[in-house]
């Protein structure tokens, strides 16, 4: 049997971009027939049991991927420690952890458009716009997700990183 391997998708309140993040992660990752990743989801400045806004819902569920359910968990080390990969919306998430926790490895917390070709890494948060805003987030998110699943399909993304607590 595989080792399960756990990926925690991080932006700032856990309510827009991770959610839907994580959801579009399992949907594509459900697609690839990949069953050894546990995707969560967390928020470097996240109210913990707050729900995920409506309009990033909605989003990501004209993507197919279910978010109605979701309560915001607050990053903390246990949450960084217990991740082998930490996919992050923005740098700022990124240099958040690094700075942190130093003695994370940089490896293992990536950015969310990572794996596509843009000159932009960082996602917009689309807090307090209108619902086109999480329309054009969530579409960005998915492909970038998609791209992710591929990658941990392949099961080498992880392959070079020790992970240790």
């Amino acid at each position: 049997m595989t080792e399960l391997r756990v990926v925690n998708v991080i932006c700032t309140g856990n309510i827009c971009r991770s959610p839907m993040g994580k959801a579009l992660l399992e949907k594509s990752l459900a697609e690839l027939g990949v069953v050894d990743v546990d995707v969560r989801s967390s928020g470097t400045h996240a109210t913990t049991g707050s729900p995920a806004m409506r309009a990033a819902v909605e989003a990501a569920e004209r993507r197919g991927a279910r978010v109605g359910d979701h309560r915001a968990t607050f990053l903390d080390r246990a949450v960084i420690m217990d991740a082998h990969l930490l996919l992050c919306a923005t740098q700022d998430h990124r240099d958040h952890i690094l700075l942190g926790w130093p003695d994370v490895d940089p490896r293992r917390v990536r950015l969310f458009n990572e794996a596509l070709d843009l000159d932009d890494q960082d996602v917009a948060d689309p807090y307090g716009w209108d619902d086109g805003v999480y329309e054009l987030a969530s579409k960005v998110i998915a492909s970038a997700m998609a791209a992710w699943a591929q990658r941990l399909a392949d099961g080498t993304e992880l392959d070079d990183i020790e992970f240790s607590d």
